[in-house]
């Protein structure tokens, strides 16, 4: 499925994409932030070590946000369908967990001759198997992801393979999506589980 990356905190020019760039800010603001706490295990972690995010529809039969967001308020999101993002977060390298790692990029002097921008181009050319095909390969995501798994920050430096786990904590997931919830989770560079976090809606 091709896939749109929003950003939190920047104006589109497209007037129902700002619209819903705007829901997806204060649904964050308003009960995301005031609630998000890190567990035990999470409280090792930077304030502003990424966290991974899945919001419920915000209107009536809407598609289901993903994505990631830091502290201070910064996101990046997509929109899915709940079948497809069922699918995709089956896998421990799916789409919410790359843009946590982009996300980690913003806080490097130069984590690589990317912006965070042509990060964020890479990651959709990555969904959209056309594109991908037609792309040279030093322009294809998967020439540089390697990037976005070393070290983008002290926690990942520290980080083995072995800290944290690799299921999420709550039955049935990702199918548990479907409840009325957010879903927060912070994921090392291994793509292990180190902190996670149920929102009731």
């Amino acid at each position: 499925m091709a896939v749109r990356i929003g950003i939190v905190g920047e104006k589109n020019a497209i007037p129902l994409w700002d619209r819903e760039r705007k829901a997806i800010a204060a649904a964050l603001a308003e009960k995301v932030m005031p609630a998000l706490r890190p567990t035990l295990p999470g409280e090792l972690l930077p304030e502003r070590y990424p966290w991974c995010f899945v919001l419920p529809p915000l209107r009536k039969k809407g598609r289901f946000y993903t994505g990631a967001l830091v502290k201070d308020g910064a996101a990046f999101y997509t929109a899915a369908s709940y079948s497809w993002l069922q699918e995709e977060l089956a896998t421990n390298f799916h789409i919410a967990f790359w843009l946590a790692r982009i996300m980690a990029t913003r806080h490097r002097a130069r984590s690589s001759d990317i912006s965070v921008q042509g990060w964020l181009k890479l990651l959709q050319s990555r969904y959209s198997p056309l594109r991908e095909r037609l792309l040279n390969d030093s322009y294809k995501f998967s020439s540089h992801a390697e990037l976005l798994l070393a070290g983008l920050c002290d926690y990942d430096e520290i980080a083995t393979e072995e800290k944290g786990v690799s299921r999420m904590p709550w039955p049935g997931w990702p199918q548990t999506i479907a409840a009325d919830s957010a879903w927060l989770w912070r994921q090392s560079r291994y793509g292990k589980i180190i902190d996670s976090q149920q929102i009731k809606w």
